[in-house]
């Protein structure tokens, strides 16, 4: 199988997916990577084809916006703002490369900055799975980090979870919703996002961490699975 794995951030965000698709290659599979150009070697030394994504993290933590961010570090609502306005700045350049590297796959395994593959999985009819290396999906066992992680019980859990999740989406819809209309001809996501749409579908999300980091995650959506690094 034509297996297209794309991912975008530091080494710390790329290197699990390279030994990701090293692992797929030698069960038989053919695995290209979409990241960026300075982890070509990488890639290629585990033997994956590689498809180039422009934007080096390296380069944008060097700007004045970029120093802002990771100075943002301790307050979880400006260090997700600060991503979020980095992200939309490169959500074109994103989602042209995400479309060379994904044209020719017949599944896409994505990580969760690289969510326009959904769409392109969709538009090519294909079979596609985020796959976090963080817990990021709602749960009715711990508050989402965005948030105070106090002891109100299930409820502010689970709220906690989708109003991060709102939080992130709402920035990008118009964005998204756009380039969906216009290059994809792909109708709107809805009102609250395309984790609406995955979960409807039943779409399975598979976690790259060992449970005993999370001992509980799940709760509320039954396709999540963890399967460990």
């Amino acid at each position: 199988m034509k297996i297209t794995i794309f991912c975008v951030g530091s080494r710390g965000d790329v290197q699990p997916y390279i030994a990701l698709g090293s692992g797929l290659r030698s069960a038989g599979h053919q695995v290209t990577i979409g990241t960026h150009s300075n982890f070509r070697e990488m890639a290629e030394t585990a033997g994956l084809q590689f498809s180039p994504v422009e934007g080096n993290p390296r380069e944008i933590l060097q700007t004045e916006e970029g120093r802002k961010w990771i100075e943002a570090d301790s307050n979880p609502f400006s260090f997700f703002a600060g991503l979020i306005r980095l992200s939309l700045s490169l959500f074109d350049l994103l989602a042209r490369d995400a479309w060379e590297a994904c044209k020719n796959a017949e599944a896409i395994i994505y990580s969760p900055l690289g969510l326009c593959c959904h769409s392109i999985a969709e538009k090519l009819k294909i079979p596609a799975c985020m796959a976090p290396l963080q817990p990021l999906s709602a749960t009715t066992f711990f508050a989402s980090p965005m948030f105070p992680p106090v002891s109100l019980g299930k409820f502010y859990n689970v709220s906690t979870h989708k109003a991060a999740g709102q939080l992130i989406w709402q920035p990008f819809r118009k964005a998204f919703n756009r380039w969906r209309r216009d290059t994809l001809n792909l109708p709107p996501y809805p009102l609250w996002g395309p984790l609406t749409t995955m979960r409807k579908k039943n779409e399975p999300i598979l976690n790259g961490f060992q449970s005993f980091h999370v001992r509980r995650i799940g709760g509320v959506d039954v396709t999540l699975r963890v399967t460990g690094f």
